[in-house]
């Protein structure tokens, strides 16, 4: 305002001189007039204008913060880190101004405190109470001095004298709740378990470039912490360090080799978080576990390279940059828009399921850098696929053209290899949808999870799904046209699935010049599929059937296909386990087996050996007219509880009754040579508790004697009957 109100007269002077010249020059005074009238009400309007020294700091950072805010677009993690200071500004201590001349100032040192502070009163005090602290560092006595300052109002306390203190120990300030100010010294390199917790005045703290690690809760419940600066040498920050510092706006962290999340868990105002890059990866951790657990206001994050994190619930974050070796969740990151994979990354990882909740993300852009792309299902040293967008039908790819590995398609839609052969990615769709044509390789064993699909059509330009391609999505039914090699799980765990029509063939070759990463084999395909009613069977079937309806409970009846057939004995193992209500096996136009008169049991063609009785229950009987039962006939039914082996059976198959979890009582014969013969049969029945054994004693200590030492352990607290013939 001073400045104003001297350029003011300068300013009139210089509009009478214009006038004045007018005069002596004889030009048109009406111009002349004119000209000075317009410098003098520059000069009012200025005088009037506020200055801007004047106007209200608060309402200045409120305003910075907003400009930067609506600037979002086109951001990389080079502009981001701009944005953000290098460091906070440092909090320094300031001189005692004028009115707090009289502040009190105590010198003590671990040894003399007590003797300083006998019989004081520090709670009514108007003024600042300054603890200087010197001296050797005595741990013990450090604790008994904080201890002693809980009424002291309007404390500041100053170690940055006392020699050889090396960590700030454990709840030394912890519910301090008049503690302003703290500075440690230089040889700081621990602040232990809740140092500072809920010290709500403490504002400014000046944290020594020695510090290495920062434990949990060190800070948590500083609520009047408005920066804190974390020198470059942390390498440590433990679960829930800051949690509930609701007055941090914004956070610079060095390179990091542990973090605990929720590190910043009700930081309520924190808007932005800059983490540098470090050397080392963080620690695995559930996506379960996010480091910024409610945290309305955080509008943009920067993680570092080797981050294992989840950003679950961070509903106000528009902008995520990513660089290399990642494993990140964005699960109810609900305002999400844009995520950035950082220029220079060439492998890149998500959780399962990252996306969900993401209902406003409406871009993705991946660089010309990037080689790979998949998800970790709970482990990272295990990549698969490419995540879904479920909640997301804005959601579009944008790839860099100079991008050699990848491309987008369809306008965005899709994530497809260079040459489009493979189909990494798919925005979401719903309702009836048939895969798009132009691609014959699904490798991807998350491409639709969370879509809601009634229909899935699988054309005949589709060649490969990979291993667990559409496990866990909603699908209701499947039209497989074609010709297709379907990896093992490939509709593992679909819950909803009713119907499936294979049309096709189901091939055991893999596509010409093409070889999965990830590759099981062509069992398991409707694993736990539990309300699978209806397998329709019209092409044709070139692998065998191992697994392929374990634990499908609703499945009823079966169709066998016309050219299936036993050819190493393992084309049927376990293919129907679980299926309790599986009570008809039709043989249709197949020649290669047999069924009972009830339907209930399938045969080999010539009745010699039991190839499944998924429904058997109860004590059971198995048939006196075969010689064998095929391996896991019986497997994983637990409505089993006894069974009897008649003299005529010579061999069981592995796992004939495996995991038959209800079994208590076996009888067997003495036909039986070596114990492998009769209990490998018996695999993981755990309830076993009897076995009747009809022979010798003699007969049974020659049977055990051919006992492995895990079968002799199973077989400890089992009581054998022998019942001689």
């Amino acid at each position: 305002m001073k400045q104003k109100i001297i350029w003011f007269p300068v300013l009139c002077v210089l509009s009478a001189s214009i006038a004045l010249s007018g005069c002596a020059t004889n030009k048109d005074l009406s111009d002349l007039y004119i000209a000075g009238a317009v410098v003098g009400v520059v000069g009012l309007i200025a005088l009037l204008l506020p200055d801007k020294e004047d106007s209200n700091p608060e309402e200045q950072l409120n305003t910075d913060i907003a400009s930067i805010n609506e600037d979002t677009e086109d951001k990389s993690e080079k502009r981001l880190a701009e944005e953000l200071p290098e460091k906070p500004v440092k909090a320094t201590r300031k001189e005692p101004k004028e009115e707090t001349a009289q502040d009190f100032i105590f010198e003590v040192t671990p040894q003399t405190f007590s003797e300083v502070f006998a019989d004081r009163n520090f709670s009514d005090s108007q003024h600042d109470n300054v603890i200087l602290v010197s001296g050797e560092y005595d741990r013990e006595k450090i604790i008994a001095l904080a201890s002693t300052l809980d009424n002291v109002n309007r404390l500041v306390v100053d170690f940055s004298g006392v020699k050889n203190m090396h960590e700030v120990p454990a709840e030394l300030f912890s519910e301090c709740t008049t503690l302003q100010r703290v500075e440690l010294p230089a040889t700081i390199t621990s602040i232990a378990f809740r140092a500072f917790q809920n010290c709500q005045n403490l504002a400014e703290l000046i944290l020594p470039n020695s510090l290495e690690k920062i434990e949990r809760h060190a800070f948590s419940g500083c609520s009047s912490l408005t920066q804190l600066l974390i020198p470059e040498t942390v390498s440590f920050i433990g679960e829930e360090a800051f949690a509930g510092c609701s007055s941090l706006r914004e956070m610079v962290l060095p390179g990091l080799s542990y973090i605990a999340p929720p590190i910043f868990k009700d930081c309520a105002n924190l808007i932005k978080v800059y983490f540098k890059d470090s050397d080392q990866q963080w620690p695995y951790w559930s996506n379960q576990v996010s480091i910024f657990e409610d945290c309305p206001k955080l509008q943009y994050v920067r993680l570092p390279k080797g981050a294992r994190a989840s950003l679950k619930g961070c509903d106000s974050i528009e902008v995520v940059y990513l660089p290399e070796d990642c494993y990140i969740s964005f699960e109810g990151c609900t305002n999400l828009k844009e995520v950035v994979i950082e220029n220079g990354v060439k492998e890149f990882s998500f959780y399962e399921e990252p996306f969900i909740g993401c209902k406003n993300l409406e871009r993705m852009k991946i660089p010309a850098s990037v080689e790979s792309l998949c998800y970790t299902d709970g482990n990272p040293a295990f990549p698969y696929g490419f995540p879904a967008f479920p909640d997301s039908p804005h959601m579009r790819f944008e790839v860099d053209p100079k991008n050699r590995h990848f491309k987008s398609a369809d306008n965005g839609k899709l994530l497809t290899s260079k040459d489009g052969r493979v189909l990494y990615g798919m925005s979401y769709v719903s309702g009836n949808v048939t895969l798009p044509t132009g691609v014959s390789i699904l490798q991807n064993d998350t491409l639709l999870r969370g879509y809601k699909i009634d229909t899935l059509t699988i054309p005949e330009n589709i060649q490969y799904i990979g291993h667990e391609g559409f496990m866990k999505t909603t699908i209701k039914k499947v039209v497989l046209n074609g010709t297709v090699y379907l990896d093992s799980h490939t509709f593992y765990q679909c819950q909803n699935l009713e119907t499936v029509v294979i049309n096709g063939t189901i091939t055991n070759k893999f596509p010409e010049n093409y070889y999965p990463p990830v590759s099981g084999s062509s069992g398991w395909l409707f694993d736990e599929c539990t309300n699978l009613k209806n397998v329709i069977i019209n092409g044709t079937i070139e692998t065998g059937l191992e697994h392929w309806f374990r634990q499908c409970t609703s499945l009823e009846s079966f169709s066998l296909p016309e050219n299936l057939a036993l050819v190493d004995g393992s084309e049927l193992d376990g293919t129907f386990s679980g299926c309790v209500n599986l009570t008809q096996f039709k043989l249709g136009n197949n020649r290669n087996f047999s069924v009972s008169d009830d339907g209930r049991i399938l045969y080999t063609k010539d009745r010699k050996t039991l190839v499944s009785y998924p429904s058997a229950t109860g004590d059971i009987v198995l048939p006196a007219d075969i010689l064998s039962v095929g391996s896991k006939a019986f497997i994983y039914n637990d409505t089993i509880t006894s069974v009897m082996v008649p003299a005529n059976i010579v061999s069981l198959g592995a796992e004939v009754f495996g995991s038959c979890q209800n079994i208590t009582t076996i009888t067997i014969h003495n036909n039986f040579k070596t114990v492998s013969d009769f209990y490998s049969a018996f695999s993981d029945c755990r309830n076993l508790q009897t076995i009747n054994f009809h022979g010798t004693q003699k007969e049974w200590e020659q049977l055990i004697a051919t006992a492995n030492e895990w079968e002799l352990s199973h077989l400890q607290n089992v009581t054998v009957n022998i019942i001689s013939q």
